[in-house]
């Protein structure tokens, strides 16, 4: 291969497939940016079609009702459709990209705070939606986001996800 491309040895069924990664070494996991969005939403669409939610059209409000406190009215009424689309008017990545998830106590509450920098409807590229489907569904289902995509999406697609990093927050 390239220099600057190293293959990463992933199965499939029962075949091994070679995927390229750029800048990233041969380690059994990466960070998959923006797969993450459409992880996500076949997650949240596949908790939808077994009743662990119950609309697209449901909002934060009702869907946090323990976090309301932390929410502008904005905020409240952002529905799961709009997280799902980037159209729910929260801070785009660009905006952002000084708010780290990763080390905050409370990033739930980081993200419920901004609120919606735009007026809803109008596409952003948000990953702060996603963490917040990432709540959502485990909220939903009572699992971890590894466990129930391990169990309704990656296990029956043939899809080996071990060993893997799981998120410690």
């Amino acid at each position: 291969p390239r220099p600057h491309l190293c293959p990463s040895p992933a199965r499939f069924r029962s075949s091994t497939v070679f995927l390229l990664h750029t800048r990233h070494s041969a380690t059994p996991s990466h960070n998959v940016h923006s797969v993450t969005q459409s992880i996500m939403s076949t997650l949240i669409c596949i908790a939808l079609a077994a009743g662990k939610l119950k609309s697209v059209d449901q909002t934060l409000g009702d869907l946090l009702p323990t976090r309301a406190n932390e929410m502008k009215p904005s905020t409240a009424a952002i529905t799961l459709r709009q997280l799902l689309t980037m159209t729910s008017g929260l801070p785009g990545d660009s905006a952002t990209k000084n708010l780290d998830t990763t080390k905050s106590r409370d990033w739930v509450g980081d993200i419920l705070r901004l609120g919606p920098a735009d007026t809803p409807g109008k596409f952003e590229y948000s990953s702060v939606g996603s963490h917040l489907l990432s709540v959502l569904l485990v909220q939903a289902t009572g699992r971890s986001v590894l466990d129930y995509a391990r169990a309704k999406l990656f296990d029956p697609l043939g899809l080996v996800t071990r060993p893997s990093a799981a998120c410690s927050g």
